[in-house]
């Protein structure tokens, strides 16, 4: 009549039944700890394997005892080196639990797996990401490629081959271009450029002709011709006039002891005066050629 008691001992197995059921992951598990002081501290109350054994000494393969670190704590977070033995593994592998304490029994629930097979979704992921990234940048990089080489490369190229041809004297190669970037720009200078300099060439080799065409007839005259540019040094002679120079070699050293008369492009303006000032004698020379024989 003092007391009602409830036979709970079928909800206590189906709870056991049901935790021993659950799953973490590939091979995570959930088990229960007895807490309460006494002898049956640190006995596995559920465990799939070591129901009813006491665990309370376990360590892991550091050598330190967690089983009791859970106990004494009752509540958080541990991570240990754990190799199970029962499936002849040797080496650790990082384990992780999380428990919680069901004070109205004394339990310590916990739960835990492998850290790896928690990680293992993000490192598929992570390698997954960086194969795919790898391989866009492939794709990438080709495309980049190709189009800088037929944007870039070859207008580069034939620019060089113009610049070659231009240094053979070759100005005929006609560049057109419709860019509006930096390489329209330049093929277009090197267009406007190739012009220029073929007009020139052509203004040149017409003035050349004609600059020999004169020195020709100049030179066929029996009038003895100088030229002398703006500084009076001379700059062209013709046959009559070195023969004179010759017949008068002898009296223009008494005032030019270095003059040659067949050395007289490009002397100086000092030479060209001293020519002026003794050009009397000269013709005096010239008109009496006996005396000079």
């Amino acid at each position: 009549m003092l007391f009602i008691g409830v036979d709970f001992t079928e909800g206590l197995a189906a709870l056991k039944q049901q935790l021993r059921t659950f799953k973490i992951g590939e091979t995570g598990y959930f088990y229960v700890l007895d807490a309460k002081p006494g002898k049956n501290y640190g006995t596995l109350i559920v465990h799939p394997a070591k129901e009813g054994q006491n665990i309370a000494a376990a360590k892991d393969a550091d050598g330190r005892e967690f089983i009791r670190e859970i106990l004494e704590h009752k509540d958080g977070v541990i991570q240990y080196p754990w190799s199970n033995k029962e499936l002849n593994e040797t080496v650790p592998r990082l384990k992780i639990a999380a428990y919680n304490q069901y004070s109205n029994w004394g339990w310590v629930i916990g739960g835990g797996a492998y850290l790896e097979e928690f990680s293992r979704d993000a490192t598929t992921l992570r390698n997954t990401t960086l194969a795919v990234s790898g391989l866009l940048l492939l794709a990438i990089g080709g495309l980049l490629f190709f189009v800088s080489r037929q944007m870039v490369a070859r207008p580069l190229l034939r620019v060089v081959q113009v610049f070659t041809q231009i240094g053979n004297g070759d100005y005929s190669q006609r560049i057109d271009s419709n860019r509006g970037d930096e390489i329209g720009i330049l093929l277009r200078g090197l267009d406007t450029m190739q012009h220029h300099l073929a007009e020139r060439t052509i203004a040149e080799q017409t003035a050349s002709n004609a600059m020999r065409r004169i020195t020709s007839a100049l030179d066929k005259a029996s009038t003895s011709m100088m030229v002398a540019d703006q500084n009076g040094a001379l700059i062209y002679v013709n046959a009559a006039f070195t023969q004179m120079m010759q017949l008068a070699e002898n009296d223009l050293r008494r005032e030019l002891p270095n003059f040659n008369a067949t050395d007289l492009i490009g002397r100086d303006s000092m030479i060209f005066i001293a020519i002026q000032n003794i050009s009397a004698v000269c013709w005096q020379i010239c008109a009496k050629p006996t005396a000079h024989p």
